[in-house]
This record gives C-alpha cells, sequence and structure tokens, in this order.
C-alpha cells in the first residue's frame, strides 16, 4: 500500500508542475498583444511593413523570435514578458503560413 501512496503522490506532483508550467500562456493572449502592440505598425499604410501570422512560417516566426527580437525598434520587444512572448509565438506558430489553420489577425 505505501507504494500505491508513493505513486499516487509523485504523478500528483508531476502534474502540479506540467500544468503550472503552461499555466496562463497560450494563443489567446498572443493573440491580443499582435493587435495591440504589434498591428499599431505593421498594418496597410502603417509606419512599417504590413504583417500577420500568415505573412510568414512557423520557422521564420521562430528565427525571428529567437534571433531577431525586433532589432528595428528593441524598445518593443524589451517590454515584453517571457510569458508575453510565448503567447505570441504560440499565436504566430497556429496560424502561420503552410499551418493548418494560416490567417490574418485582424
Amino acid at each position: 500500500m505505501t507504494k500505491f501512496r508513493f505513486f499516487i503522490a509523485c504523478l500528483a506532483l508531476l502534474t502540479l508542475v506540467a500544468t503550472s508550467a503552461f499555466a496562463g500562456v497560450n494563443w489567446r493572449r498572443g493573440h491580443y498583444l499582435f493587435k495591440h502592440n504589434c498591428r499599431t505598425c505593421h498594418i496597410a499604410g502603417g509606419s512599417a511593413k504590413a504583417l500577420s501570422p500568415v505573412s510568414n512560417t512557423r520557422a521564420q516566426w521562430d528565427r525571428f523570435i529567437e534571433t531577431n527580437k525586433h532589432q528595428v525598434k528593441p524598445e518593443v520587444w524589451q517590454k515584453l514578458s517571457d510569458k508575453d512572448i510565448k503567447g505570441l509565438k504560440l499565436l504566430l506558430e497556429k496560424y502561420s503560413a503552410y499551418s493548418p489553420q494560416p490567417a490574418t489577425c485582424g
């Protein structure tokens, strides 16, 4: 019976760790950030090239997030938390070119 309790305790701990690692990070947060941060400049007629999630492939977005980090205006990137960046990455991956659901973010 002791082994069973130990197994249940380990399973509960594993579940807690797994769910807390992703708590509050989702693509909807990324959508909000894209609309209220990125789209203010990256829209037709805006101060920067028009962009939406479908503008790049998943690999291109990953490369941008990992290496570029908005080098043109780094202050835009620096104000985002790690949680915000993860949410933005989820959105861009979900709706990127060649994804099952490519889409704009209008």
